[in-house]
């Protein structure tokens, strides 16, 4: 992925003897990642002419990008979670006005260079489209040369991820959800529900009890525990909860561009760009609407931008208690 700090996507393919191959996450459209997906999969003995079947973990650029294209060469089908659909679409103008709507609730006004920064994001032109995708659901099992996969729903990164079990090897592809470093992006976008994080956190609790020897996920490295992982994002999340309610508790009301340049980040938060700037605003965002559905605090949503105040910072403590949460401060 030139020029793009994840620096590059993992793609994965089971190979018949004849050739033939499914695809899974085939990454970013661009021109440099093309040649590098056709070297990989020749590299291996699969011939991209005869992919047959082309699987999504989710729908975002890096891992989808090449999807269109590399259907128009073989004729596979492409295959994601119905609620990833829409990613596969060029948007419009419509689209940009919600962007610039959800920028204004959380205080980014006109003047901010966060606004135009994050309307014009630096990613490639869009890929080509898929046509008629097909999709998979929850508890789905899929056929791959020499297996067969079992799809895990796991939304919260995105409204449709998935993981794919190939529980005969004891492997596990994760995509984004499970990452063996970072942790992976949960926002409250646009497109996105607000409860973007109950459904992660509740995603993540899913694949922690599955009985696999390998995790494969779409960027950095493979890693073997995927228990110990899920474990270290649940304290990441929980620390990021409290931190907020420090916060509000310092000073009520926020709005959520406050809160986030209060929060601690990776790097300083003017030092955070464009899209990155705007996933990070998500991110706050879909932890405040935790909070807020567990009690903890409040929003004045008759005003824009939406303000946030503490209300009963306990709450989050007895409700993640009751959920059997690991990582309680």
């Amino acid at each position: 992925m030139p020029r793009h700090p994840l620096r590059a996507s993992l793609c994965y393919a089971y190979v018949a003897e004849d050739g033939t191959a499914t695809v899974i996450d085939p990454g970013w459209p661009t021109e440099e990642s093309w040649t590098a997906l056709v070297d990989g999969l020749r590299a291996i003995g699969a011939d991209p002419a005869r992919v047959d079947q082309i699987l999504l973990t989710h729908g975002h650029r890096d891992h989808s990008g090449l999807a269109g294209r590399l259907a128009k060469v073989s004729g596979a089908r492409v295959r994601l979670h119905r609620e990833d659909r829409e990613m596969l679409v060029p948007k419009g103008a419509a689209h940009g006005e919600r962007v610039r709507h959800w920028l204004a609730l959380a205080g980014v006004d006109d003047t901010d260079s966060l606004a135009a920064a994050s309307l014009l994001p630096a990613l490639p032109p869009f890929p080509d489209q898929v046509s008629a995708p097909g999709f998979v659901h929850d508890g789905d099992v899929v056929s791959v040369p020499g297996g067969e996969l079992v799809v895990h729903w796991t939304p919260g990164h995105t409204p449709g991820h998935v993981c794919f079990e190939d529980a005969g090897r004891g492997l596990l592809f994760t995509g984004d959800h499970v990452l063996p470093r970072i942790s992976p992006n949960v926002s409250t976008m646009v497109g996105h529900r607000a409860s973007a994080l109950t459904d992660y956190l509740e995603s993540l609790g899913k694949v922690a009890r599955l009985a696999v020897s390998r995790v494969l996920p779409g960027h950095e490295r493979h890693f073997t525990d995927i228990a110990a992982r899920v474990d270290a994002l649940f304290v990441h999340h929980r620390r990021r909860l409290d931190e907020i309610l420090v916060v509000l508790a310092d000073r009520s009301p926020h709005t959520t561009l406050e809160l986030a340049r209060e929060l601690t980040w990776s790097r300083r938060w003017d030092e955070i760009k464009g899209l990155q700037q705007r996933a990070a605003l998500g991110e706050v965002l879909s932890h405040l609407h935790f909070l807020h559905d567990v009690g903890a605090v409040d929003m004045d949503a008759e005003n824009i931008p939406l303000t946030w105040r503490i209300i009963r910072p306990d709450a989050l403590a007895e409700a993640w208690g009751a959920a059997g949460y690991p990582g309680a401060a």
